[in-house]
This record gives structure tokens, sequence and C-alpha cells, in this order.
């Protein structure tokens, strides 16, 4: 049981299946013409990124598309947050929400920042 907010509590139904693996998950019903994405994720802290070859993914059998930061650039998407802004500075004012790429360009911040995107016909 837990309680959440001051809300009274609640009994969890789903946690038996789930740790005892036959719950089912959103992958586990495919649907025709599903594909699926798979990332290329920076095993560095900080990192300056000087090239990406992708030739070899994009010429692999089912594989639909290849993208880079170059791509999502030119594709016109910006910033990705985990939330809307959020009041409260000390000024009364919206916090900044620093700048988050969809995929790293120039350079990586953290371990396991997504620098690349294949999106592909199976796992």
């Amino acid at each position: 049981m837990s309680s959440h907010s001051g809300h009274s509590a609640f009994a969890r139904v789903e946690d038996e299946a789930l740790i005892t693996g036959r719950g089912r998950y959103i992958a586990d019903a495919p649907q025709p013409g599903m594909l699926y994405a798979a990332f290329v994720r920076s095993p560095h802290a900080a990192a300056r990124i000087t090239s990406v070859d992708i030739d070899a993914a994009k010429s692999s059998p089912g594989v639909i598309a290849v993208l880079t930061a170059a791509d999502i650039e030119k594709a016109g998407i910006g910033s990705i947050s985990n939330h809307p802004p959020v009041p409260g500075g000390r000024d009364g004012k919206p916090l900044a929400m620093p700048y988050r790429p969809t995929l790293a360009g120039a350079r990586v911040t953290h371990v396991g920042e997504p620098v690349v995107a294949v999106i592909a016909e199976t796992e």
C-alpha cells in the first residue's frame, strides 16, 4: 500500500505479474508496420564530437533512417525539456530552462547522451 500527498492508500495490483515476468508491456503488442528506435549513446561524460560515420548503419538491412543532430536541426526540432517553464525565480519570472538537444551535435555533456537515432523494422 502507498499513500501519496495525503490521499488514501491504494493497493497496487500489477506488481506480482510484473516481477514474475508475466506482465505485459506495450512492446509485447507489436502492430503491423511498427518501427523501432535505438540510440547510439555517448560513453563519455564530456567530449567534443569531431565526426559521426553513419554509412554502415544506413546500409544495414531493415534500417529505415539514421538520424544525427544535423538532421534534427534541418527538421527544425529545437530543445527538448522535461517540463514547461517553472515559475518561481527570485524576481517572480519563470526559471531558465537549459537547452537540451534531441541528439548531441558538436559536443556531449553526459554519459549516455544520445548522439545518433536508428529507426528500423526490427529491434
